[in-house]
């Protein structure tokens, strides 16, 4: 596959060191990105921390960028394999003793779509840790709950019934909402 001139120009710099081309790259990439490491945080500073450490891992491994496919991708791919790494540190506990009626959802939320956005990055930041990560790979990312299991160290059926769970409780939450709504 061949890669955009200006990204493959930018790589060339950025293997070379060049800290102009490395804010480039960071600049171009930065808001899909850290609306990626959004999804996994608990908190907005924990969403910048994921960001911060997520580009300094692609910086490291841009030449085994082999451009088989879009650069945006692999760098998707290698934010969240360091995401998952540092949630494996915190000790991500996959707790199905959790009180789902509880969670304290956003309550309401105006039609603009980025309120909307936010309300549902809102919703996800408040799943349980484990329910947040299993959800986020399995129905935003497209990961398997095979390929799940094996980068959380679970086995599948954990990932699965982690996955119901989140999405009964998000489907629950948005259920809220509307009625909130109407």
């Amino acid at each position: 596959m061949e890669i955009p001139e200006s990204d493959s120009a930018l790589i060339r710099r950025c293997l070379k060191k060049d800290r102009k081309a490395q804010f480039e790259l960071y600049e171009k990439y930065k808001v899909r990105l850290f609306g990626l490491c959004q999804r996994y945080a608990r908190s907005e500073a924990e969403a910048h921390d994921f960001l911060q450490e997520g580009f300094v891992k692609i910086f490291r491994s841009l030449s085994q960028y082999r451009a088989d496919g879009p650069l945006i991708k692999w760098m998707e791919r290698v934010m969240i394999n360091r995401i998952l790494s540092l949630l494996r540190k915190k000790r991500m506990p996959m707790d199905d003793k959790v009180d789902l009626q509880n969670l304290p959802f956003v309550q309401k939320v105006n039609s603009e779509p980025s309120e909307k956005a936010e309300a549902v990055i809102q919703l996800i930041r408040q799943l349980p840790p484990g329910y947040q990560t299993v959800f986020n790979l399995y129905a935003l990312e497209g990961y398997s709950h095979k390929e799940i299991a094996q980068v959380l160290g679970i086995s599948e059926s954990t990932s699965r019934s982690q996955y119901a769970r989140a999405r009964k409780a998000v489907r629950a939450a948005f259920q809220k909402l509307k009625s909130v709504d109407s």
